[in-house]
């Protein structure tokens, strides 16, 4: 069986990241699979913000990873996600960013991007 890549980009400009609640920055909605998921963007704020990024699949977590922002106005990278998923079904994965409770406050993402590759079989 051929491989097959698919791939959602964020849409232009910044998106605001929430307090304590899961904000979407991009997703895909994929046939029937199994599939090996990597996500990247980059994660504006200040103030020492924590901000956890998550790729997810209905109330599965891939992966979740997080950043702790610097003391004045930056752009940083986040951390790359990965992971693999089986979906009989298929269905939708995002990914979505929170900023901590512990430290509310304003954060943006910019070019976050999503890709899956279909794959013969998870090990």
């Amino acid at each position: 069986m051929p491989s097959t890549a698919y791939k959602a980009d964020q849409q232009p400009g910044a998106l605001a990241i929430a307090t304590n609640q899961h904000t979407e920055m991009v997703s895909l909605t994929l046939p029937a699979g199994n599939y090996a998921l990597t996500a990247t963007g980059t994660v504006e704020g200040t103030d020492r913000r924590s901000v956890a990024g998550y790729i997810e699949a209905g109330a599965t977590t891939v992966d979740t990873r997080g950043i702790t922002l610097a003391v004045g106005p930056d752009f940083l990278p986040f951390p790359t996600m990965f992971g693999v998923l089986a979906l009989p079904s298929g269905g939708k994965v995002s990914v979505s960013c929170e900023v901590s409770e512990f430290t509310p406050g304003q954060a943006a993402g910019v070019g976050f991007r999503l890709m899956a590759v279909s794959v013969d079989a998870l090990g």
